[in-house]
């Protein structure tokens, strides 16, 4: 279940507005508590997805790039394998037509006792853990839950230094997400912490191999393929 804190960052986040002054390449790093490395996307410049995906670590941040690549000359399977690649922990805001009955259910709650109405396009808040091949699913672990909340409140403070500040003077860069830097935020106390770190280099492409346990199988199997 959705905690209460997050529903309430999540509508905050979108009062900001956050992705009329940043694009979807113009990424931000998070330290989180834990120490590790957040790639914070804010999306919805084109007022259609309205969005923020936490990509974890170099192996979400590698998941970023893939889902981010060209597809105009891949062939099918490769362009499902970039689109099944997203590694992230995302907020976005949809119709409500596209939430499942247990996040319906969930938003009511949150809302009903609250008095508010949602009505519309991009006016639901959905919460959703993005795995490689996987199926998106619920946010229902502790640590996914504590990424995307700290992001969020990292959002809100972009968006306190946007009210006097342009992006670039932030340390927001445009671009392919290779060897540039960009913004890195850590919290210290009750304020924040800005400085700027280089995208780490990409990591060698890791493709899943099956391992055989049955000698059996596989001598039959040498029979008709001699390289085994």
């Amino acid at each position: 279940m959705i905690p209460d804190a997050l529903y309430d960052l999540a509508f905050q986040f979108k009062k900001t507005k956050l992705w009329r002054q940043l694009f979807d390449t113009q990424l931000f790093a998070l330290v989180h508590s834990g120490g590790t490395i957040g790639y914070c996307c804010v999306m919805g410049a084109l007022e259609e997805h309205l969005a923020l995906a936490v990509y974890p670590g170099e192996m979400g941040l590698d998941s970023y790039r893939n889902a981010g690549a060209d597809r105009s000359e891949m062939n099918p399977f490769e362009e499902r394998e970039s689109i099944l690649s997203q590694d992230c922990v995302m907020v976005s805001f949809e119709c409500k037509d596209e939430l499942k009955p247990r996040e319906l259910a969930e938003t009511r709650a949150y809302c009903e006792p609250r008095k508010i109405t949602l009505r519309g396009e991009n006016a639901f808040p959905q919460f959703q853990r993005f795995r490689p091949h996987h199926f998106p699913w619920y946010i229902d672990d502790e640590k996914d839950q504590a990424y995307l909340h700290e992001a969020l409140e990292a959002c809100l403070e972009v968006a306190v230094q946007l009210k006097t500040a342009r992006p670039e003077d932030l340390g927001f860069t445009e671009g392919p997400p290779f060897e540039r830097k960009i913004p890195l935020l850590e919290r210290s106390g009750d304020s924040f912490l800005w400085q700027t770190v280089l995208l780490p280099a990409p990591r060698p492409m890791a493709h899943p191999a099956p391992v055989f346990h049955d000698g059996i199988a596989l001598a039959k199997l040498a029979t008709f393929v001699p390289s085994l």
